[in-house]
């Protein structure tokens, strides 16, 4: 507002919401990927006492625990996935609203 008007607009810019929503979905699939290496890598380095005789250890206490981790994971994906189609709902409205508005201007 440096004329010192007032403007009244909505700049949207479609490929970085696009970029927004795809950016959102690979969060989703990284976290997954992430989750599991991580569940593999402790497995790995705690393999000498994951299981005991008599089936307790390490492994008993992790089950446990990931199955608390596994659904805030799956939280959090859903959360993000909302966002994400919440974003692409939004550019494919703007962009139909554009197209409406451009052809209201478009000579008969």
């Amino acid at each position: 507002m440096a004329d010192g008007r007032v403007h009244d607009f909505t700049k949207v810019n479609f490929v970085q919401m696009q970029a927004a929503q795809e950016g959102m979905l690979k969060v989703v699939s990284e976290l997954d990927r992430i989750t599991d290496q991580l569940y593999n890598d402790i497995k790995r380095e705690l393999e000498e006492h994951w299981v005991d005789g008599d089936g307790n250890g390490a492994k008993s206490y992790f089950d446990q625990r990931r199955a608390y981790w596994d659904s805030q994971e799956k939280e959090m994906g859903n959360q993000l996935t909302q966002a994400a189609q919440a974003v692409g709902l939004a550019n494919e409205n703007y962009q139909r609203a554009e197209q409406y508005n451009r052809r209201l201007w478009e000579s008969p």
